[in-house]
């Protein structure tokens, strides 16, 4: 790598130097060019021949020249349907019709002039070329009738980027779209609209979406793109919308979902409510001229009104177990052990306990008190299993009875779970306008300005308690309000100084604000059912409900980071100069400058996390005691015990882990790009083509206007605040070596095969987390993890005292730093580590394909596909735990005076090899189809920052041996087919059969359409962990594999979905604690989950109105065939779930779902 980036040095140098020349610049096409040969009738070249280009639906001209090798360039055309002439004095002019030019294209069209005054002209009826024969690229144009066409769930095109090979959705992500391409992160890929980035400064997401009915077509680049593409190491979406024209057109329409269409998802054993399903999208657009070939414009609007309610499957407290006393005292008796009486599959191959068996509840007074076997201590169990008043706890009570429903179906294992069934409502109102000028200047300048607005608002309404928010949100984090919006502005100059040079000059603004609330936020629960020490005067955002989780899968309370505020403010100049006529070379250069301004606001927990297990209410104080039935609990904080339930340790008031936390400031971070580039397209021959280019990306650390950043140093000890005592305003190194070379090949074997490959560096976008590591770092924010222990006689926090928070900044010293041992209890303190000199992460990115034509509108691309990926932001958890020297899990630790210590380095790596075959079939003979197969292996060392797989205990085993964490990465897709088609059925006049109907006849049997997207996917990986890490990490802990994780396909059961019977918990006993703390031997993501098989499809009937309007009458089905889509089985060991389906994956495309529509077309 060193040496490449050496030898590109002295290339960029000169693009810096030609960068002066021609200004601040970046390309980002929106448009495309078309290129060719002038030669007359003996094959001999003509040079300075004049190539004209004319819009056919606008009426405006472009015009190119070809050079002495008779090569032409016509550059910056539109999207559009041209009329190309070819005229030298001395030969007869040539015309090309209706030749058709997409996005990014380098449409080929070469002529051959006759000597004479004789003009010719050929329409051309190929609309689009069958063959790329001038670009190495790897990628794929989704049209306007396709994306008009085929049915759309949410009406969202994005969706169709699916429809690409290497292209795949990945779940646990925090990226709302969550595309996985070729192999690289969701978090990777650029999102171009109409030339302007539209992604967020965090996570990536899509800022802007805009009316399908707007868009005249996008494109999808999944590999070797060019070098004026960058800041994305995955894929590259350029999203173009309409322009108005000559002639005025547009549509208007209405879709409506009625609910007695919509079929009942799949039932997991009982009674579920079918969803309902209250749904309205309608809109319009409107386009023409305002001055006939000179100015035109383009205006659209969508709205969305929808009242729906999605089934909900969950578990919930098995009331019928427990019986309340009127003395106050709680009998738990009858709390039979879920998996009494069970199958020994039930219970990882080992006998389940006998059937009635009661789990016995410890009084943790004694209990505790009692730890580590002192001589005369014995443990004590409540009499009778009854809970006396004077060890219940109110606030648990409380929470038990009035944040949790009661069960309305029978529920397996004994009841425990799968026993509560509701529709879950949801409001959702979404509003979008996307509006386009053009004006022609004068001939050599034109100009575009284009503007998008959209506001999303939604009310998710509580799934227990319906539209009744009080007295709790039911599931935690469910209930929620939420208000969006975004606005996009893109004004684009182009100037050409000849036919052989031409300049665009882009001004972009992007706004993008997203408002979230737990519908539990503003009202103290806390108070108001005894919880303690949780609102805090003055912090809004702390007033409401815990989050709570209880071991065996029940949840309930407040959110995990609600309310949440982003605020992102983006500005973008770009640039670039194109030159042609310089023996076959197209030669570009440029760059882009961005500013990036960010608010992010919120807190990680304001309210709190609570995690209860069996912990509070377990017998501890023996490791070798053995019940009478041989079954002993194995718990996640790592100790043996027998006993205990989650639900008593609710009512008691005990949890495990406690995490608070709270912004004390209002952060604003800022940042800018810088990128140059110089690309060379050069025309070798008439069958070889080379790309070749370099680019250079620099990113200016993130910095806080206020400098309300700081970072813990590792080799100090200290942590550090920007702008203070010689601390840089970043507190990271700038990266100043970021050189991405690029290039590749087109070689046209023989007119109907192209053999293409490529290499390049790609650079991923700066967008890890590693702003909110330093702006949520003491003293500007505060977060504590507390960890029940059974240490000095009993536990340290019960659920109705409370625990301490802070909220005081504290000021550093005049050296710049807070020294950790004087942070009001630091040894609870979670503080936040980046590495500072972090890397960016890249991508080494190769492919090689073959295309050959069959017949004449049919192309077979079969491309490798691979990348090895280097630095990549890895958040490897708690750097400051037990190095698992000692059965005490805060000894030996990195400091004593702070808790968890949350580190983000470079230290992630992966590679990807894949063999995509995309099949095309442009429109003849009323068909047109894309049929993608995608056979990979994406491999990495762990989750990008913001996966929520690390919510999952995704995080490494160890963060001292990363290495042992490579695997198939979480969103390994190892088999993905997707086709789509349109089929105009060639009946009716003007078709193949029946054209001689009257127009009465054809009104009622012509004029159908039907469309389709069939996906069949294999399914992705489960992390199979046995629980929290004893060392005092939040890692989980994997298991010891023993058997064959994966069973046969006729054996997977929903209730057994793989070999439980292959993992083995380490007991952490005798006779060697040590040994049996160790992480085990089983690998990550060892277990692959359910595939995916998908039906959706439309029929449509075309009413001719008038000459130039027409009604169009459209039915579409969503999972047409009603095929469940099941979710990923439990991976957690301890669960009373291990290895089973309770749910589908997620609520969309659940069950069947039937849209009428209508539209205008005029």
């Amino acid at each position: 790598m060193k040496n490449i980036r050496n030898k590109c040095f002295g290339l960029c140098a000169v693009v810096c130097v030609l960068f002066l020349a021609a200004g601040t610049a970046n390309a980002q096409a929106t448009t495309g060019l078309i290129v060719g040969q002038v030669t007359d009738a003996t094959g001999a070249v003509i040079p300075q021949t004049v190539i004209t280009a004319k819009d056919e639906d606008k009426g405006v001209t472009f015009t190119g020249r070809s050079d002495g090798s008779g090569n032409y360039v016509i550059l910056n055309l539109t999207p559009g349907t041209y009329t190309v002439t070819a005229a030298h004095q001395g030969f007869g002019d040539s015309s090309l019709q209706h030749a058709t030019l997409v996005i990014d294209q380098k449409l080929l069209l070469n002529f051959h002039l006759t000597p004479g005054s004789v003009s010719t002209s050929i329409e051309v009826t190929d609309k689009a070329p069958v063959l790329q024969t001038q670009s190495a690229e790897v990628g794929t144009v989704i049209s306007g009738d396709v994306i008009t066409s085929l049915p759309l769930l949410s009406r969202d095109f994005y969706s169709l980027t699916t429809l690409v090979p290497g292209v795949a959705q990945v779940g646990g992500s925090i990226n709302s779209y969550a595309l996985s391409v070729s192999g690289q992160r969701e978090f990777a890929n650029s999102i171009l609209l109409d030339g302007v980035e539209s992604t967020t400064n965090r996570t990536q997401d899509v800022t802007v979406t805009p009316s399908v009915d707007s868009v005249q077509e996008f494109k999808v680049i999944t590999s070797s793109y060019d070098a004026e593409y960058g800041n994305a190491a995955g894929g590259v979406v350029q999203v173009q919308t309409k322009a108005g024209t000559n002639k005025y057109h547009g549509v208007a329409y209405e879709f409506f979902r009625p609910n007695f269409l919509t079929a009942k998802p799949y039932s997991f054993g009982g009674s579920e409510p079918a969803p309902t399903l209250k749904q309205h999208n309608f809109g319009g657009t409107f386009g023409g001229p305002i001055f006939k070939d000179r100015s035109f414009f383009f205006v659209s609007y969508e709205g969305s009104r929808q009242n729906n309610a999605y089934t909900y499957l969950d578990s919930t407290i098995p009331f019928g177990l427990i019986k309340t006393q009127p003395d106050g005292s709680v009998d738990l008796s009858g709390l039979v052990d879920p998996n009494a009486g069970l199958d020994p599959s039930s219970c990882n191959g080992k006998p389940c306990p006998k059937a009635g068996t009661v789990d016995p509840i410890f009084d943790p007074a004694i209990s505790y008190a009692c730890y580590g076997g002192y001589t005369g201590c014995l443990p004590q169990q409540f009499p009778g299993n009854i809970i006396p008043a004077s060890r219940v706890s109110a606030a648990g009570l409380n929470t038990l009875l009035k944040f949790f429903p009661k069960p309305n179906l029978p529920g397996t294992r004994n009841g425990w779970f799968s026993n509560y069934a509701v529709d879950s409502p949801v409001t959702s109102n979404t509003n979008q306008v996307d509006s386009r000028f053009d004006q022609v200047i004068t001939q050599a300048d034109r100009l575009y300005a284009i503007y998008h607005w959209g506001t999303n608002n939604s009310l998710v309404t509580d799934p227990y308690h319906g539209n009744t928010v009080v007295p709790g949100a039911g599931d935690a984090d469910q209930a929620n309000k939420q208000d969006g919006g975004a606005q996009s502005i893109s004004i684009t100059e182009d100037h050409t100084f000849s036919a052989t040079m031409l300049n665009e000059f882009r001004f972009g603004y992007t706004r993008y604000y997203l408002d979230q609330y737990s519908l539990l936020n503003g009202t103290d629960y806390s108070t108001k059912y005894g919880v303690g020490n949780i609102a805090v005067p003055g912090y809004s955002a702390t007033v409401g409900f815990p989050y709570m989780y209880l071991a065996d899968g029940y949840l309930t309370g407040g959110s995990t980071y609600k309310p949440y505020h982003v605020l992102d403010n983006n500005s973008q100049f770009t640039d670039y100069l194109t030159m042609t006529g310089i023996s076959g070379h197209t030669i570009k250069i440029g760059g882009d400058f961005r500013k990036l301004n960010s608010h992010p606001n919120f807190s990680l927990f304001p309210t709190g996390f609570q995690y209860y297990s069996s912990f509070g209410t377990a017998e501890t104080s023996d490791p070798t005691f053995n019940s009478a039935n041989g079954y002993a609990q194995y718990v996640p904080n790592g100790w043996n015990a027998y006993g205990g339930s989650d639900i008593a340790d609710l009512i008691v008031g005990i949890p495990q882990v406690v995490d608070m936390g709270l912004q004390l400031t209002n952060p604003h971070t800022k940042s800018w790009d810088l990128d140059l580039y110089a690309q060379d397209s050069w025309k070798v021959t008439q069958k070889l083509t080379l790309n070749y280019g370099v680019r250079y990306e620099y990113q200016n650390p993130y910095t806080e206007a206020n400098n309300y950043m700081s970072n813990y140093d590792v080799a100090t000890n200290r942590i550090l605040v920007a702008g203070v005592g010689g601390n840089s305003n970043s507190l990271v190194a700038a990266r100043r070596n970021q050189f991405a070379p690029r290039v590749g090949f087109a070689f046209q074997a023989n007119p109907k095969t192209v053999l293409r490959g490529g290499f390049g560096i790609f650079y991923t976008p700066e967008n890890d987390g590693r702003e909110d590591f330093l702006t949520k770092n003491t003293p500007f924010a505060t977060q504590s993890s507390y960890y029940n222990t059974p240490y000095n006689g009993y536990v340290t926090y019960q659920l109705d005292a409370g625990v301490p928070r802070n909220t005081k900044i504290l000021s550093p010293t005049s050296g710049g730093y807070i020294d950790p041992a004087t942070i009001p209890n630091g040894s609870l303190n979670v503080t936040y580590a980046l590495d500072p000199h972090i890397r960016t992460g890249y991508s080494e990115s190769f492919n090689a394909a073959v295309e050959r034509q069959v017949g004449s509108s049919i192309s077979v691309d079969l491309a490798y596909v691979g990348s090895l990926n280097h630095a990549l932001p890895y958040e490897i958890g708690d750097i400051n735990q037990n190095p698992l020297d000692s059965t005490n899990k805060y000894d030996n630790r990195l400091t004593a005076d702070l808790g968890q210590i949350q580190y983000l380095t470079d230290s992630g790596f992966g590679d990807y090899n894949s063999m995509q075959l995309k099949v095309t079939k442009r429109q003849s003979h009323n068909l047109s189809f894309l049929g993608s197969y995608t056979y990979s292996h994406n491999l990495d060392n762990g989750p990008a920052p913001f996966n929520l797989g690390h919510i999952n205990n995704d995080n490494p085993q160890s963060p001292y041996n990363l290495r042992a964490e490579y695997a198939s990465a979480d969103s390994d897709l190892r088999h993905n087919f997707v086709f789509s088609g349109l089929w105009y059925l060639p009946i009716g006049r003007g078709q193949r059969y029946f054209s001689q109907w009257s127009n009465v006849t054809n009104t009622i049997l012509g004029g159908w359409q039907l469309n389709a997207i069939y996906v069949m996917q294999s399914g992705t990986p489960v992390n199979v962990v046995r629980g929290n890490n004893p060392t005092g990490s939040s890692a989980g802990l994997r298991p010891n594999l023993i058997g064959t994780p994966n069973l046969a396909r006729g054996k997977r059961t929903l209730a057994k979905y793989f070999n439980t019977a292959a993992f083995t918990n380490q007991p952490f006993n005798v006779p060697d604690p040590l040994a049996q703390i160790a992480p085990g031997n089983a690998g990550r993501n060892l277990v692959v989950g359910p595939g995916n098989i998908n039906l959706d499809a439309s029929i449509f009937k075309e009413v001719p109105v008038t000459d130039r309007a027409k009604l169009q009458l459209r039915m579409e089905a969503f999972n047409t065939l009603n095929t469940p889509h099941f979710g990923n089985p439990d991976g957690n060991a301890n669960s009373g779930t291990f290895g089973e389906i309770i749910r589908q994956n997620g609520a969309a495309n659940a069950n069947r779902v039937i849209q009428l529509d209508i539209k205008a077309i005029f």
